[in-house]
C-alpha cells in the first residue's frame, strides 16, 4: 500500500530548514562578518595595488629624468 503525500511538503519541510539556518544568530553573525571582511579585503587589496602602480611609475619616471639629465641634482 503506497502513501501518498502532498507534492510540496517536502519544500515546506525545507523551508523551515533554511529559516533555521537563517534566523539562527550565530551562523548569520558569522555570515555578516565573512562578508564584511571580504569586502573590506577587496578595498584593501585594490588601493594596495593602486599604491603599487603609481610606486612603480614614479620609479621609472626617475630613472628616466636621470637617463636623461644624469648630472642635474
Amino acid at each position: 500500500m503506497e502513501v501518498l503525500l502532498p507534492a510540496n511538503m517536502g519544500i515546506k519541510e525545507g523551508g523551515i530548514f533554511m529559516k533555521n539556518i537563517i534566523d539562527d544568530p550565530i551562523n548569520k553573525n558569522i555570515e555578516l562578518y565573512y562578508a564584511f571582511f571580504q569586502f573590506v579585503s577587496i578595498i584593501t587589496l585594490q588601493k594596495i595595488s593602486t599604491i603599487e602602480i603609481r610606486k612603480n611609475e614614479l620609479k621609472n619616471q626617475m630613472k628616466n629624468s636621470y637617463q636623461k639629465n644624469p648630472y642635474y641634482l
